[in-house]
């Protein structure tokens, strides 16, 4: 018979610390998300989504920030100005896409549609 305390027992002890550690290891830390902000150009609670294209903020009073694209400013508060910004891709103050003569869609965003586009 093994005495209380012997190696037994401190393997018994050893095991059970490193089986709490190696979990710990595997799940790593819990993230506790922070409610979205709605109109501060920061993704507040982690999921991808900034400000108005967070589905967080669809009932929220928060006004989206649009980015105006050629007034040489962030309005978004996304980090680009203006024509760098992804939002201003088809906006005719930055020269838009590309017309496309044959799909019945104004591509280049500047008003005429085909072959009415010059």
């Amino acid at each position: 018979m093994m005495e209380q305390g012997g190696f037994g027992m401190n393997r018994a002890r050893y095991g059970m610390l490193l089986l709490g550690f190696l979990t710990f290891l595997l799940a790593g830390p819990q993230f506790c998300p922070s409610p979205e902000i709605c109109d501060n150009g920061i993704d507040d609670d982690g999921d991808g989504d900034i400000d108005c294209e967070d589905a967080d903020c669809a009932n929220d009073d928060s006004p989206c920030l649009l980015e105006i694209c050629d007034n040489g400013t962030d309005d978004d508060a996304d980090g680009d100005i203006d024509c760098l910004d992804a939002d201003c891709d088809s906006d005719p103050a930055c020269g838009g896409q590309t017309e496309i003569c044959d799909n019945g869609t104004d591509d280049d965003g500047d008003g005429d549609i085909d072959c009415l586009d010059s």
